[in-house]
């Protein structure tokens, strides 16, 4: 079992499903489960409002609604494609490249951490080149 340490009345995923946690704010999860908490999750899809945030708002649904994930892998490969086809910056390409192994192995909650990384990327970018320049 993992100590996962969380705010009171946070709610994380586990495989998909929702878990309330107990009034401590802990939560025991087997280890190598699938787990988001409520700071990794965009709440809708219009939080979503950059085309990485696009493409991890995809693979987080593939996560809790695994059911449906031929819809989300058609939509991802269109998302991947245009995000690389917007760019030429080697960094972002690798990762965008690195999301859709991942994918492919099952591995989305790391495809999911490379592009919270890659958010972060795209955020610097437009800091240090603001487009009303």
């Amino acid at each position: 079992m993992v100590d996962l340490n969380l705010k009171p009345g946070a709610v994380a995923f586990v495989n998909g499903a929702a878990v309330m946690l107990t009034p401590e704010g802990q939560l025991k999860v087997s280890a190598g489960a699938q787990v988001l908490t409520s700071e990794d999750l965009l709440s809708s899809a219009a939080e979503a409002d950059s085309p990485t945030k696009k493409i991890y708002f995809v693979l987080q649904s593939m996560l809790l609604d695994p059911e449906h994930n031929d819809v989300y892998r058609k939509e991802l490969s269109d998302l991947l494609c245009d995000r690389s086809e917007a760019t030429e910056l080697p960094p972002v390409l690798r990762s965008l490249a690195v999301m859709q192994n991942l994918v492919e192995h099952g591995e989305i909650q790391s495809a999911m951490e490379v592009c919270r990384r890659l958010i972060e990327v795209d955020k610097a970018i437009v800091e240090a080149y603001p487009a009303n320049r």
